[in-house]
């Protein structure tokens, strides 16, 4: 049988990395794409991207505590808990590592 924090974990995590490696770059090339086109920044496209980033850093520790909560808790089948735990945690990395990149642009 299955693992329910696991599977848990583990769809969260599949449904954030497509949201953060597909509609995320879009977004944030939406944003640089204006700017460099128009020669002004939109702000509103900007705070969208930025706004999004922070809710799926939100949901990736969820994800990532669900997935460690389900490796914990499992006796027999750990399978959905540890790949959770490991996309969640490729999408953190990859998140944080976007937002220190965009704040180095502004710095």
């Amino acid at each position: 049988m299955g693992n329910g924090v696991g599977i848990a974990s583990f769809v969260l995590s599949l449904v954030l990395c497509v949201l953060t490696f597909i509609i995320l770059p879009v977004m944030i090339w939406r944003a640089i794409a204006s700017a460099a086109f128009a020669g002004t920044v939109a702000t509103a496209q900007v705070a969208q991207a930025a706004t999004f980033g922070i809710v799926l850093l939100v949901f990736c520790f969820i994800a990532l505590i669900l997935g460690i909560v389900g490796i914990a808790t499992a006796e027999d089948n750990k399978t959905f808990g540890i790949l959770g735990t490991v996309f969640s945690a490729i999408c953190l990395l990859f998140l944080l590592g976007a937002m220190a990149w965009g704040f180095s642009a502004v710095w």
